[in-house]
């Protein structure tokens, strides 16, 4: 989440925004989705960047905002997160706090980050592995060899016995593969 976001005010202008939002960095991400505040800083709407652009100059913003905005309480689950970017196709998400008060955005980017990340712990536990919080080649030997040896030990328990039982049936194994060979040639 950013807290440092554009935010408008209910009684701007169109006109007004569009200055406001001249004042960002040019790379800024937060501009196709604004969130609009009243005088008290509470979340009261939403504009897309296209209907500023085409909206009259001395429109004010809450004639033409939309008062019905998705947001989330602060604390919510980053998976959570995720799934209402993705059911509601968003490209950002107001957070607020317990009485209503925008405390930042969290942007499709961010989410992108998150899916990225949790992919990567379950795949990292697909392999029967604990995550690591670095880069594979990044990490220290020491921290790979706390992480894999509870699994590298059953496994090397697990051969043990594999191979115990294959010297225990070793005489039919021959035998079975004499047999094979015998009906191979015939």
């Amino acid at each position: 989440m950013t807290s440092s976001h554009l935010v408008l005010r209910k009684r701007m202008t169109v006109a007004d925004a569009l200055a406001a939002i001249r004042t960002l960095e040019p790379d800024s991400e937060e501009i196709y989705q604004l969130f609009v505040v009243d005088r008290y800083g509470k979340l009261s709407g939403e504009i897309s960047f296209r209907q500023l652009v085409m909206a009259e100059p001395t429109a004010l913003l809450q004639d033409i905002m939309n008062p019905e905005v998705i947001s989330l309480p602060i604390g919510v689950d980053q998976e959570e997160v995720a799934r209402l970017v993705a059911r509601y196709h968003l490209s950002a998400l107001p957070v607020v706090d317990e009485g209503g008060l925008l405390v930042g955005v969290i942007t499709v980017d961010d989410v992108i980050d998150v899916l990225v990340e949790e992919a990567t712990e379950d795949i990292q536990r697909l392999g029967a592995t604990e995550p690591l919080e670095r880069p594979y080649l990044e990490t220290p030997p020491l921290t790979v060899f706390r992480k894999r040896i509870g699994w590298l030990l059953l496994l090397f328990v697990t051969e043990t016995f594999t191979g115990t039982v294959l010297r225990h049936f070793e005489d039919e194994l021959a035998i079975e593969q004499s047999k094979l060979s015998q009906t191979a040639v015939a």
